[in-house]
C-alpha cells in the first residue's frame, strides 16, 4: 500500500491480483475510486501473475511486483500516471525475471533514487531449500549488470529448510535494506530475523552491524518477518511473528541505522521546494507548500538515527510557506533530514551543516 500526491489530491495507491491478473487501483482522498485513473480507478496488468509489493515514482507511475502464475519466473509490472501499462518499461510494462532455476517470487520492492528498482524475494530450485535473492532493474527495466552477479545477489543459508527475504527499502542515501527470516528443521537450530544493508553494486555495507548482515533469535522456536519500515529517527523496524513451541504471536525488532541521511541524490522531497544555504553554518530556511493549515515543529535528524532539539515554528496557513531553523552552537557538522511536521503531515528534506556553528 502507497500513498503520494497527485498535483494537489491525495492519491491513495494499492496494488493486487483479481482474476488471476495483476491491478493498481486508485483512490481519492475521500476513499473512492479515482475515476480519471485506468477504468473506473484500476489499472489492469496484461499477463497471468500476481503482485503485491508496490512503489511509486514521483509522477505517479506504479511498478509492482511477484510472480507469473507457473511461479517460474518473478515479474515487474509498470503502468504510468493515467493507470496505462507502461511501455517504456519491460515488454509493454511488463518485465520478467529468472534469478535461478525452479520456482521465484518477489516479496519485496524499493526505487533507488535514480529510479532503478530493487527487488528481493525467494527463489526455490528443483529438490533444494528455498534461499533468498536481491536483484536491480534499470529504469527501464532489465537486470542491471553493475549490481551483483549479472544483476543478482543470491544469499545461501546451508542447511535451512527455507531462507526468505520478505521486504526491501531503499534508505534517501540510496543504500539497500533487505529484512527476512531463517527457519530449520530443528526448532533449536538458529530460525531467526534477518537484516542486510547492501550498497548499489550489489556488496554489503561493511560498515553495518557485522559485515552488512545481522541476524535475531526473537523466540525459541520459529521467527517469521514479514514487514519492515523505517522509523522516523532512522531507526529500521521488523514486525511479523514467532512461536516459543505453546504459542504464537506478534515479534518485532528495532535497530539503530547510522545511514538514511547520506547526501546522495540529495532532491528536496515532495512538498519542500528548497532549502538554502545548503551546506548551512548559523541557520538554514526551508520553504515547503501545506496542503492544509497547521503547527509546524521542524526537528533536525542526524545520521546516527538521533533527532535534535525540536522547534515549535507556531502555526502556518496551507500553501507556500517559509521557515527559518536556527542551528545550536553545539551542532556536530554533517548531513541532517531536516523534518518538518504538521498533525497532518510530515515532509522532509536533507540539509548539511558545517562547522563551525554559532557565534
Amino acid at each position: 500500500l502507497g500513498s503520494t500526491m497527485v498535483g494537489m489530491t491525495v492519491a491513495i495507491v494499492l496494488a493486487g491480483t483479481g482474476n488471476g491478473v495483476p491491478f493498481v487501483a486508485r483512490f481519492t482522498a475521500n476513499g473512492v475510486p479515482d475515476n480519471t485513473y485506468g477504468t473506473g480507478g484500476v489499472a489492469w496488468g496484461t499477463v497471468a501473475a500476481s503482485v503485491a509489493p508496490m512503489a511509486m515514482r514521483s509522477d505517479g507511475s506504479v511498478v509492482a511486483g511477484g510472480s507469473f502464475a507457473n511461479g517460474e519466473r518473478s515479474v515487474v509490472v509498470a503502468f504510468t500516471a493515467d493507470g496505462l501499462p507502461d511501455a517504456t518499461f519491460g515488454n509493454g510494462g511488463v518485465d520478467s525475471l529468472d534469478v535461478a532455476p525452479g520456482l521465484e517470487s518477489i516479496d519485496g520492492l524499493d526505487l533507488l533514487p535514480d529510479g532503478r528498482v530493487a527487488v528481493c524475494g525467494i527463489e526455490l530450485q528443483t529438490g533444494q531449500p528455498g534461499q533468498p535473492f536481491i536483484a536491480l532493474l534499470g529504469v527501464s527495466g532489465g537486470l542491471d549488470p553493475s549490481f551483483g552477479i549479472n544483476g543478482v545477489v543470491n544469499v545461501s543459508y546451508p542447511g535451512v529448510q527455507t531462507a526468505q527475504a520478505s521486504d526491501l527499502i531503499v534508505s534517501p542515501d540510496g543504500k539497500i535494506l533487505v529484512s527476512g527470516y531463517t527457519q530449520y528443521a530443528d526448532p533449536a537450530a538458529a530460525n531467526d530475523f534477518f537484516l542486510y544493508r547492501l550498497l548499489q553494486d550489489g556488496t554489503f555495507d561493511p560498515s553495518f552491524a557485522l559485515g552488512g548482515q545481522v541476524s535475531t533469535d526473537v523466540s525459541t522456536n520459529y521467527d517469521v518477518v514479514q514487514h519492515m519500515a523505517l522509523a522516523p529517527n532512522g531507526s529500521i523496524v521488523l514486525t511479523g511473528y514467532a512461536a516459543d513451541g505453546q504459542q504464537t504471536g506478534g515479534a518485532y525488532a528495532c535497530y539503530l541505522n547510522d545511514s538514511g541521511t547520506g547526501v546522495i541524490n540529495a532532491a528536496p522531497a515532495q512538498g519542500v521546494l528548497a532549502a538554502f544555504p545548503n551546506p548551512a553554518m548559523d541557520c538554514v530556511t526551508v520553504d515547503f507548500s501545506l496542503r492544509e493549515a497547521g503547527r509546524v515543529s521542524i526537528a533536525l535528524i542526524a545520521a546516527d538515527g538521533h533527532s535534535g532539539e525540536i522547534t515549535d515554528a507556531g502555526p502556518h496557513s496551507a500553501g507556500t510557506q517559509r521557515c527559518t531553523i536556527p542551528l545550536p552552537a553545539d551542532l556536530a557538522s554533517g548531513p541532517y533530514i531536516a523534518r518538518i511536521s504538521t498533525p497532518l503531515e510530515t515532509l522532509h528534506t536533507i540539509i548539511v551543516v558545517v562547522g563551525p556553528v554559532g557565534p
